[in-house]
């Protein structure tokens, strides 16, 4: 979903169900690879905010594409950066 002030795209909101750690137990504080892939749509669009919401992803992992190391970070978010960006290429402008 996004919001738009007639032309310009002023927000987008996006939704993926899945626990978004790649690796865990370091004691540290992270955006995750999630928010990795928010910051770069954030980036390639100006500036123009991400508000990702992640829903009921508790028991969700990525699965089959994380094995657990802090090298997956960039790749799990290269694939979440994919798919958001293909997600907004498909946005129509109700409004205009």
């Amino acid at each position: 979903m996004s919001f738009w002030n007639n032309e310009t795209p002023v927000a987008v909101m996006t939704y993926y169900a899945t626990h978004p750690q790649s690796y865990y137990g370091q004691g540290d504080v992270t955006c995750e690879f999630i928010g990795i892939a928010r910051n770069a749509r954030e980036k390639e669009m100006n500036g123009v905010p991400h508000i990702h919401f992640n829903g009921a992803g508790g028991n969700i992992a990525a699965g089959k594409y994380n094995d657990g190391s802090e090298a997956m970070h960039p790749v799990l978010a290269e694939r979440v950066e994919k798919d958001m960006r293909a997600a907004w290429e498909q946005t129509k402008n109700i409004h205009q």
